[in-house]
């Protein structure tokens, strides 16, 4: 009687980066059926089964890799830009470059595929991913917000919905959390597990550090694009079309 064996994405990245003795980064084909073969001798010794099916194909983890790999390059340029930045607090210029950095990461997280969770994935820190403290002038750090706009995780069969309450956020804890959630599947990423690293980057899309990146957008766009009204129009009053020269008090 055969007993077959199957592997997905998420178990053969586990079991390449066990088995397989060419790095997972150098994904070439000749790489890929070695892992197979030695998930498949390990499988059919250890496990007793005759053969072994795998169900994703070497252009199918070829695109995850891809996909893995776009992503922490823009997730590096994002903490990156945060150490070009000069000493906190920082206001609208900072704020005026963060802005389309959390929109990529946003952008690129939700086209990152839904993997299974992978338990005792070991991994150590790595120390060349850049940290540093983060704050924001008064004016910008807090804002109002609301957590949940349509009140989905409030309501149950008891319970229905409540009143839509605001709350306060804060950008530097938002940074923060994105910070350390993103630079966590780096680490997962560098040592190898790239379908831990996509796991731990899809899931906190949709738990957490999604959640910062969406609240922060909305204040920091909404201070950006006020400022930036506030400016046009002052430059407005200044301007004097028919001469094409600026008025500053009553000299031109």
């Amino acid at each position: 009687m055969t007993r077959r064996h199957k592997h997905g994405i998420s178990n053969y990245g586990r079991w390449k980066k066990t088995y397989a003795e060419t790095p997972i980064f150098d994904y070439s084909r000749k790489a890929d059926e070695d892992a197979r073969n030695r998930i498949r001798d390990h499988i059919v010794s250890k496990l007793g089964a005759t053969d072994v099916e795998f169900y994703t194909t070497f252009e199918e983890v070829c695109e995850l890799h891809e996909k893995a790999g776009i992503f922490c390059d823009q997730v590096m340029e994002f903490l990156n830009l945060k150490m070009s930045f000069p000493e906190p607090p920082w206001g609208l210029n900072e704020m005026e470059q963060l802005i389309p950095q959390l929109m990529k990461i946003y952008m690129l997280a939700m086209g990152l595929p839904d993997l299974e969770y992978m338990e005792d994935m070991k991994y150590e820190e790595d120390d060349s991913i850049p940290h540093r403290p983060i704050s924001f002038v008064d004016e910008y750090e807090y804002y109002w917000t609301v957590f949940d706009p349509y009140c989905k995780y409030a309501e149950t069969d008891e319970e229905p919905k409540k009143e839509i309450e605001p709350c306060k956020g804060m950008l530097t804890d938002d940074l923060a959390d994105i910070s350390t959630e993103l630079s966590q599947g780096v680490e997962a990423y560098r040592a190898g597990l790239v379908c831990e690293a996509i796991f731990q980057w899809r899931f906190g899309l949709l738990s957490h550090y999604g959640n910062h990146i969406t609240s922060a957008l909305r204040a920091m766009t909404s201070a950006w694009e006020y400022e930036t009204q506030h400016r046009d129009r002052e430059m407005r009053d200044y301007w004097n079309p028919d001469e094409d020269s600026i008025i500053v008090g009553d000299k031109q």
